[in-house]
């Protein structure tokens, strides 16, 4: 743990309330950035009541959140169905498409190519993918993993294919990168950015992204978690991704009926590109693990998933870094976002928004708190860059953590 000290028994016995299979009302839509009726809750009421009055609030059709500190699960629980009128009740250990935490999940396996002396951070990615990958506009500057991994590669905001034919770009035809931005220069937050993630995994391996994360990362932590829902156990519950109104948006049985048609599990840098972008299967269970393993710097139950020095790099602004190619402010280190500004320190990780769905999973190393939290077929709100929900759990955790007492704490309104 980074911080030696433990909360009282009191502490851990006041948040640790399991709750489960609890159904939300349906009586109204919420859509979209749409603000939500959430006055924030009685003070007084404990935890669980509380969790449970945010997903009240935002009438979620299911959701599940995990408060950790140190090595002790001090809040862990489910709420509702996986459809939204009936379905299974949902578990913890339900798995989730989590939609852009997928990218912060892969950068742990191009870290592992990095420890492993396979890939240079701030070479021509190009050297690593088979396809020539350069901003026709600056033909002599290349874009690097760690531009990737920072947002700075100097590929547009909102560009959402990601299967091109590479040889094709041009100044005359690119739909890729932005002319007035040199690579490394400016930050610019790009799905494509996450897509050559994968797309330099399997360049390098020989091997299907999914194959590779399961080995390097997935396996190590123990975790039930895939590229695919069809590459998941057996045994592993899934739940769809819902619209804002709880209506089906995205099915998982939908997606391994058509898994032999849609889904290659073979390594094709180019063919594949996208699968790093929002594919990975994941429980709220699992990504818990994922974030106590860099809390710990690296450790996962006596082995080394990553070095220490490699978790301290990740947590870098990366324009600070000697020889960086990356010349710029970025709210992103290697893969994890820094949230600066709320209680008690940096938080560090990443969220996921996509239809009526939201996944943020963040660590405070301050705190030795972290926390996952899953809101589905619900409306949502931001509060600066993250969703509202989030940061009310994060000054809620905080403030238990410090030790405030919770008639001292208050709660933002939306």
């Amino acid at each position: 743990m980074r911080k030696a000290s433990q909360r009282a028994a009191a502490f851990l016995t006041a948040l640790f309330l399991l709750l489960s299979g609890n159904a939300f009302a349906q009586d109204a839509e919420n859509s979209g950035l749409l603000p939500v009726d959430d006055p924030g809750g009685d003070l007084t009421e404990s935890l669980a009541d509380w969790a449970e009055q945010r997903f009240r609030t935002r009438r979620a059709v299911n959701g599940c959140v995990v408060l950790t500190q140190g090595d002790d699960v001090i809040f862990s629980a489910a709420y509702g169905s996986t459809r939204k009128n009936g379905g299974d009740a949902v578990t913890c250990d339900t798995a989730y498409r989590i939609a852009s935490v997928t990218k912060c999940v892969t950068a742990l396996g191009i870290l592992c190519l990095w420890e492993d002396g396979l890939v240079d951070l701030d070479a021509d990615v190009s050297l690593y993918t088979g396809f020539t990958v350069r901003n026709p506009a600056f033909p002599n500057d290349a874009v690097t993993l760690r531009q990737l991994l920072t947002h700075t590669s100097s590929i547009r905001r909102n560009v959402n294919q990601y299967v091109y034919d590479w040889d094709l770009i041009s100044l005359s035809r690119d739909p890729i990168f932005d002319h007035d931005v040199r690579p490394g220069t400016a930050y610019a937050y790009s799905n494509l950015n996450g897509a050559l993630l994968g797309a330099v995994i399997e360049g390098v391996t020989g091997k299907s992204l999914n194959t590779f994360m399961t080995e390097r990362v997935f396996s190590p932590l123990g975790l039930a978690a895939a590229y695919h829902p069809y590459l998941l156990p057996s045994y592993v519950g899934t739940a769809d991704m819902l619209a804002a109104n709880g209506n089906p948006y995205l099915r998982a049985q939908d997606e391994i009926n058509t898994f032999f048609t849609e889904y290659n599990d073979e390594a094709d840098p180019a063919g594949n590109c996208g699968n790093s972008v929002g594919r990975v299967y994941m429980s709220a269970e699992g990504l818990s693990r994922v974030l106590r393993m860099l809390l710990h710097w690296g450790q996962w139950q006596g082995q080394d998933v990553l070095h220490t020095g490699t978790v301290m790099m990740m947590e870098r602004d990366q324009s600070e870094v000697t020889h960086s190619s990356v010349h710029c402010f970025s709210p992103y280190g290697l893969g994890l976002e820094r949230v600066e500004g709320l209680p008690g320190g940096t938080w560090y990780g990443h969220q996921g928004r996509y239809a009526g769905q939201t996944v943020d999973a963040y660590f405070q190393p301050s705190t030795d708190l972290c926390l996952v939290v899953i809101c589905n077929g619900c409306g949502y709100s931001l509060e600066g860059s993250l969703v509202h929900l989030c940061v009310q759990w994060m000054e809620r955790a905080q403030a238990y953590a410090a030790d405030v007492p919770e008639e001292s704490f208050e709660v933002t309104e939306e």
